[in-house]
């Protein structure tokens, strides 16, 4: 599976925890007409995604090679633009 993800990844595919691929199915099962995750950029998206698997903010900025401080920009933007109040409800 882990395998199957970084492939997903590499070939420029999203690759989400699977509580986020929930919200996905609900929020297409009760027509909901834009895609949340559009207006996020590709890193912030790279952020959400290590985000849903539990990591820090020194975590993901190992793993996505970039700053702490780049991290928290990136998670003070997404979770302004999805409009919620905690790197938890994002």
């Amino acid at each position: 599976m882990l395998l199957e993800a970084i492939r997903k990844g590499a070939n420029g595919g999203k690759v989400f925890s699977d509580r986020v691929n929930e919200y996905l199915r609900e929020r297409e099962r009760f027509g909901a007409q834009e895609d949340p995750f559009s207006i996020l950029t590709e890193r912030e998206l790279d952020v959400l995604h290590e985000l849903a698997q539990g990591l820090s903010n020194k975590q993901i900025a190992s793993v996505l090679n970039i700053s702490e401080q780049t991290v928290k920009v990136h998670i003070r933007n997404l979770l302004r633009k999805l409009n919620v109040r905690s790197r938890v409800a994002a």
